[in-house]
């Protein structure tokens, strides 16, 4: 029998509006999981904010965590593929950020645990993403004052810039010119600002989903996106899905448009999928604005 990989993003697309997961979307998930179905997720979270949703769906296979610089086995607990940012390019990264007046965070790798350095505070919104992620990451979040000996001394996975679109958008042109290294700038789901992720050039959402096509022996990729960082992957798969609500670009890549993430789009996609629903309106009216997979 032929089999299907489904792998799905997680802000803007499997989770509502407050970062979470709804219980019908983890009832159908789990009910995926059992029945011997093939489901992932491919996020740009690191397994520290990815982990509560890891576990709260079950998941059994390797998941795509930060934009494809690692991957990660629930089962087994512990990194299988991870690709580092080469040392000798760190400099020239951190004297353009300097350059830019932009903050850059760190994250490292060292004994299976991510731990996050910077060096100071350019903004307020460098002040509001510690202040959101320091206590998640248990004091592993660190300033120190030279990130490229923090480097050598723990294996590093990526570097991330957060802020308003347009000053990230002047440093990833200087950035562009490094070819050792790939950036993914997208949107911050929850508010105006945007995130803009440093690593490797042989690191994306598409090349972890293709790795775990290997390891699952999937002959099919169908996956579910909705930012400017999931272009690739949903470029790579066989069948694309973008929520409602996802960004115009994101759409013009996709098979059909389901409905938005905080009314379980991709949760009730896969359910009809699968025969488990026979028509979406059985939950909610859908608005006449979206061109909705399954709508009778």
């Amino acid at each position: 029998m032929r089999k299907t990989l489904y792998i799905s993003d997680l802000d803007g697309t499997l989770l509502d509006r407050r970062g979470e997961l709804s219980d019908y979307t983890v009832s159908i998930i789990r009910r995926m999981i059992e029945e011997g179905e093939l489901f992932t997720i491919a996020t740009a979270r690191s397994l520290q904010a990815a982990q509560d949703v890891i576990n709260r769906l079950g998941l059994t296979l390797p998941a795509v965590l930060t934009n494809g610089a690692t991957i990660y086995d629930p089962v087994g607990e512990e990194y299988i593929q991870v690709n580092t940012l080469p040392l000798a390019v760190l400099p020239r990264i951190l004297t353009l950020f300097t350059e830019h007046n932009i903050c850059g965070f760190l994250y490292t790798l060292r004994d299976n645990l991510l731990t996050v350095y910077f060096d100071h505070f350019c903004h307020e919104w460098d002040q509001a993403y510690h202040a959101h992620r320091v206590e998640r990451y248990r004091g592993r979040f660190y300033q120190h004052g030279n990130l490229v000996q923090a480097a050598r001394e723990n294996a590093p996975v990526y570097m991330v810039a957060y802020g308003p679109c347009e000053l990230l958008q002047t440093l990833r042109a200087d950035l562009e010119h490094l070819h050792e290294i790939t950036c993914e700038l997208y949107s911050d789901v929850y508010n105006d600002y945007h995130f803009m992720d440093i690593f490797p050039s042989t690191a994306s959402k598409a090349t972890g989903m293709l790795r775990l096509q290997e390891l699952t022996g999937a002959d099919r990729l169908v996956a579910f996106g909705d930012n400017f960082n999931d272009l690739s992957m949903l470029l790579a798969a066989d069948r694309a899905y973008v929520p409602a609500g996802g960004v115009v670009a994101a759409k013009n890549l996709a098979t059909a448009v389901v409905d938005y993430a905080h009314r379980d789009g991709v949760a009730h996609f896969l359910a009809r999928e699968l025969g488990w629903e026979k028509s979406f309106e059985a939950f909610y009216e859908l608005g006449d604005d979206v061109d909705v997979v399954g709508q009778v």
